[in-house]
């Protein structure tokens, strides 16, 4: 669907229209208007009109479960889909509706019984189980292993694992095997120079995994192409995530101990975490806005290392890097 001004569609006057982010906000509302008015009776749209918008239908035919995100196609949550279908039949406006939901046959039982009332509820804890687990020991609320045990018998996770035990025995989204094609890309990664603390051997375990795919990302360095950097980038994004808990928890730890460099040090790495960048990299200047990979190197060949340097320098010198780059700061 292309971005056009809606006097130029030419399917509204048909009663046809669409409904997407490239639409002007002014058109888009033209558009929700229409329909709400009836002047507009088939509209089609993404999946983010299905959610916070009050548009009632006669009705809604979900074409496809599957939406684009992380770099692959994945079933939208059980949510998502009741909030499209709820837009189907409601009772202030209609004594009836209909809702058509186009999904692939290995997916037909389960929203069948969605729509029936008959899905079991799963615990989503799983993935987030250690953020939440580091969460409480940073609050203090977890001061002892019981403690621990102890909260977590009292959650749905704990009361769905007993029932289907099955669904719960790998929830952990880093599986613990690194194929032979991850192995390779790692090692790569472990050559360069975006890696300060290097593996001395070949790449082996999740641990290693962990640690090469940090240091790169704190690089704010792209994966090489290949069949595995999708999923290596998702890894190295978790990984970033799951670090700032643990280096909080860190922190506290040396704060507890009065150990005042080590609270110095935790507090860079937690900020190096949240920033997505190492306070020592040269992509630090990429947090701001136009500035590309090319020209924040440019920047720090010529010793503006920091924000604070970057705001200090006066503009003749900005100027003659901009020039290196063609005047151009991407």
């Amino acid at each position: 669907m292309r971005a056009c001004p809606i006097s130029k569609i030419e399917c509204v006057p048909l009663g046809v229209a669409y409904h997407h982010a490239g639409l002007a906000a002014n058109d888009r509302t033209r558009i929700e208007q229409l329909f709400i008015n009836g002047a507009v009776q088939i509209l089609c749209s993404t999946s983010t009109l299905g959610i916070g918008v009050n548009m009632p239908a006669y009705m809604v035919i979900v074409k496809g479960t599957k939406g684009y995100t992380d770099n692959n196609y994945k079933e939208y949550a059980q949510s998502e889909v009741l909030q499209f279908i709820g837009r189907a039949g409601r009772p202030q406006f209609g004594p009836s509706g209909k809702a058509i939901i186009l999904t692939e046959k290995t997916m037909v039982k389960s929203y069948q019984n969605l729509v029936s009332g008959s899905e079991i509820l799963e615990s989503s804890l799983g993935p987030e189980l250690l953020r939440w687990m580091l969460g409480g020991v940073y609050r203090r609320e977890f001061t002892s292993t019981s403690d621990v045990t102890k909260w977590l018998s009292r959650s749905f996770l704990a009361v769905r694992a007993k029932k289907n035990p099955l669904k719960y025995i790998s929830s952990n989204d880093m599986q613990g095997a690194i194929t032979a094609g991850q192995k390779g890309v790692l090692n790569e990664l472990n050559k360069s120079q975006w890696v300060r603390f290097k593996l001395k051997d070949r790449v082996q375990t999740i641990g290693d995994k962990v640690l090469v795919l940090l240091q790169y990302g704190l690089n704010c360095r792209s994966l090489p192409a290949s069949n595995h950097a999708p999923g290596l980038s998702h890894d190295m994004g978790r990984i970033i995530q799951i670090a700032q808990g643990v280096a909080m928890c860190v922190r506290e730890c040396y704060v507890e101990s009065r150990d005042v460099a080590g609270v110095s040090n935790s507090i860079i790495l937690c900020r190096e975490l949240v920033a997505k960048c190492a306070e020592d990299s040269s992509a630090l200047l990429q947090q701001i806005d136009g500035v590309g990979p090319r020209y924040a190197e440019l920047l720090w060949g010529q010793g503006i290392k920091s924000i604070t340097l970057l705001c200090d320098a006066g503009a003749r010198e900005i100027e003659r890097v901009s020039i290196g780059v063609g005047s151009s700061l991407a």
